[in-house]
């Protein structure tokens, strides 16, 4: 009887994330697109991306070529990647059905393209979300079958998800973060952060009035979310996000710079040919700033190698933003 009410159970998720569509017009009138043309064009290109990867990858039976196929032909190199993150939702929704979810997680990720690996478990942080809210005992299963590096990227996405669903309507909400442990916490304010630079409209003034909601300890990774945002959103024009770090308060500007690097990082990662054409549109001043950020990427990688794995993401963020610090006068 235990076998066959296992079965019946497993076949209504089946149906369930089979069935689920989400269409993102329907996303998209929940939130006030009153902004400039230009955000509204951009943010719901950047939802139909998502959406799109999430759409394809959370079919149980569709074969992982056949999503790659669509990603590539479907979305042009700039908002490809957001579709590849969108699909670590739907292979969120998808591995679900296996007991041991997170390693079925892992083994469709890089089925699909380890160019994106940052992404997937952003997305995977936005299904576990709904399905554990701010329970840390529901992630731990996932965490524990999970790359022990990156896995925890997935508070990104539980920061993020919170942000652009919920803050509007209920700002005590961030608070929940608490609740999970200090490295965890810290990963959903920069998910915060990301979701606010959308939330807001690409507008920086606004994002800083409502950090002033935010405690203290955590306005450094909140502002490394913005960071982030900003350089990969605004990917096709490089100089925006220098010119943003102007206003950022100088107590938080290596915060806010490593997170520029953070999301460039993404970018190259991706796609090494859009990402040398973009960069070439910009000035040689301009290319060696970069080049220089994404060389201290990698130099605080290097120098994390030996520790915690479960610290790791948070340690690279700190020894990355260390290393801007102590080479201020060279990265402005």
């Amino acid at each position: 009887m235990t076998g066959l009410l296992f079965i019946a159970i497993l076949l209504v998720l089946v149906g369930m994330i089979h069935w689920t569509s989400v269409h993102p017009g329907k996303v998209a009138s929940t939130f006030s697109l009153h902004g400039s043309d230009f955000f509204e064009g951009r943010f719901l290109k950047v939802l139909h991306a998502f959406l799109g990867g999430y759409n394809r990858a959370r079919l149980p039976f569709l074969p992982i070529g056949w999503i790659r196929e669509h990603l590539e032909a479907s979305f042009d190199a700039f908002y490809r990647g957001f579709a590849y993150e969108g699909t670590g939702m739907g292979f969120g929704a998808r591995a679900t059905l296996f007991w041991n979810s997170g390693r079925k997680f892992e083994s469709f990720i890089h089925q699909l393209s380890s160019d994106h690996i940052y992404q997937y478990y952003v997305g995977l942080g936005w299904w576990l979300h709904i399905l554990f809210g701010f329970r840390q005992k529901g992630y731990e299963r996932w965490l524990r079958q999970l790359d022990r590096g990156y896995g925890p990227i997935l508070f990104d996405g539980v920061g993020f998800r919170t942000g652009l669903f919920h803050y509007g309507k209920q700002k005590q909400i961030i608070r929940k973060f608490a609740q999970f442990s200090e490295e965890y916490r810290r990963i959903c304010y920069q998910g915060l952060g990301r979701s606010f630079w959308f939330l807001y409209k690409f507008d920086f003034d606004r994002v800083l009035e409502e950090m002033e909601h935010i405690e203290h300890r955590d306005r450094a990774d909140f502002l490394s979310g913005v960071g982030l945002a900003v350089a990969y959103s605004r990917f096709d024009h490089m100089s925006f996000a220098f010119d943003i770090r102007e206003k950022v308060p100088l107590a938080y500007q290596e915060a806010y710079t490593q997170g520029m690097a953070f999301g460039w990082e993404a970018r190259r990662l991706q796609n090494r040919s859009y990402w040398e054409e973009i960069l070439k549109s910009g000035s040689a001043v301009q290319r060696e700033k970069v080049r220089d950020m994404i060389e201290v990427v990698y130099l605080a990688k290097e120098m994390i190698r030996n520790e915690s794995p479960e610290r790791y993401y948070v340690r690279w963020m700190d020894v990355t933003r260390s290393l801007i610090l102590s080479n201020r006068g060279d990265s402005r």
